[in-house]
């Protein structure tokens, strides 16, 4: 059986947590001092970001618009979501996590980094929505049969 007062201390650190979280609005006013944060940390990271901003807040994770597929790709894959993350986390007191999406000039909504507009399926769609990696192909091919 769990000591009440240790549930006691749990719920009241969920309801810290979510009250200390800053909304959308705190972090597009902070914008600016984020960047000049993150610049004094990696001046490659600030360049990517300094036409970006930050668009939404659900949760833990803030989506940053960036104006092309490259900036958006060449932030995340080179880990400089960390030092924004950094940079958030002494600028605003808060560790959040980053998603980014592209800007669109076509049409006022945003689509997440590599959305090509159809739908996926088999691999493709494991990759990109559970983080899947495919380590190799078996040598036989597959094949629909079952396998006894």
């Amino acid at each position: 059986m769990r000591d009440e007062s240790l549930e006691d201390i749990e719920r009241t650190d969920k309801y810290l947590t979510e009250a200390l979280k800053p909304s959308i609005e705190v972090l597009q006013d902070a914008w600016e001092e984020i960047l000049d944060t993150t610049k004094r940390h990696s001046r490659v990271a600030w360049a990517l970001l300094r036409n970006a901003a930050a668009k939404n807040l659900i949760e833990d994770v803030l989506t940053v618009e960036f104006p092309s597929t490259g900036e958006a790709k060449g932030f995340l894959v080179s880990g400089h979501d960390k030092v924004l993350t950094d940079a958030m986390l002494d600028v605003v007191g808060v560790r959040l996590r980053i998603a980014a999406v592209v800007r669109s000039d076509a049409s006022p909504s945003t689509r997440p980094v590599g959305d090509t507009g159809r739908e996926l399926t088999g691999m493709e769609l494991i990759q990109r929505q559970l983080g899947g990696q495919v380590i190799g192909e078996p040598s036989g091919g597959y094949s629909d049969e079952p396998p006894f």
